[in-house]
């Protein structure tokens, strides 16, 4: 919602944060003289359109191999924290 309380569509660097990605992830996929235009904005959305939710993902995948003793068991709250930007100290992590 906006400051007014109507719905509005997220905008690409929300639409990445919400999928588990950093923000500006996509920012660099045209030209910078082309970045803040309509195709850019269309380029960022076809990008990261098809793509699914780290955290589901890694929810899943971990609900899958976590039994077989392949992970260690992790909780929700832990994996979570694991995909918040600027959590993790090592390069891996980011």
């Amino acid at each position: 919602m906006d400051s007014q309380g109507s719905l509005r569509t997220p905008s690409v660097k929300e639409w990445e944060v919400i999928l588990g990605f950093p923000p500006n992830y996509t920012r660099q996929c045209m030209t910078k003289s082309e970045h803040g235009s309509t195709q850019h904005e269309d380029c960022r959305l076809s990008l990261i359109g098809n793509s699914w939710s780290v955290g589901a993902v890694a929810w899943l995948l971990g609900q899958l191999l976590q039994p077989l003793g392949i992970i260690s068991s992790i909780s929700l709250q832990e994996l979570v924290t694991h995909l918040t930007p600027g959590q993790q100290p090592e390069l891996q992590g980011l």
